[in-house]
């Protein structure tokens, strides 16, 4: 609950709070007028919002793998449609498709097999979000500074775990 408030409360309220320019600045600046990207961004957030729905549906009535595993098929797909793709480079686009979709099941039962041990998942995801966030700001030639944004938060989310 307190990962996914971190993200959803700060992106929700700080924009109607805040008077001064700002990295939400940038981002609006950045999404403005490319409607891919946004809905790109609505069908993560959307799925995002089932994945946690569903684990706390599973933490307090214990749901079977086969229906979790039938969610995270679901939100994948829903976020395929949405337009996230991994191109891995192959000019046919169903097979970007099922990589995109297997991709975000695989790395959704990997954060989940790994939350056994006390700060392991938390420790692995602020390493990636922050890596993945400067990768996107410094090693690219066009600065994705929208998808670094949302990963800084997610790290700062997560750094709370970590005390």
């Amino acid at each position: 609950i307190a990962v996914f408030l971190g993200l959803a409360v700060p992106a929700a309220v700080y924009p109607a709070a805040s008077r001064h320019a700002t990295a939400l600045d940038l981002l609006a600046a950045e999404l403005a007028g490319d409607a891919g990207m946004m809905q790109q961004i609505e069908g993560i957030a959307v799925g995002a919002l089932l994945l946690f729905l569903m684990g706390l549906a599973d933490d307090r009535w214990n749901l079977s793998w086969k229906l979790r595993l039938g969610v995270q098929f679901l939100v994948a797909a829903g976020a395929t449609a949405a337009g996230v793709r991994a191109t891995v480079f192959v000019a046919q686009p169903w097979i970007g498709i099922t990589i995109t979709i297997l991709w975000i099941m695989v790395l959704t039962n990997a954060m989940n097999f790994l939350d056994n041990m006390d700060g392991l998942s938390a420790g692995i995801g602020v390493i990636a979000s922050l890596m993945s966030a400067a990768i996107l700001v410094l090693m690219v030639r066009e600065p994705h500074l929208s998808v670094a944004f949302v990963l800084v938060l997610l790290a700062g989310s997560l750094r709370g775990f970590l005390c």
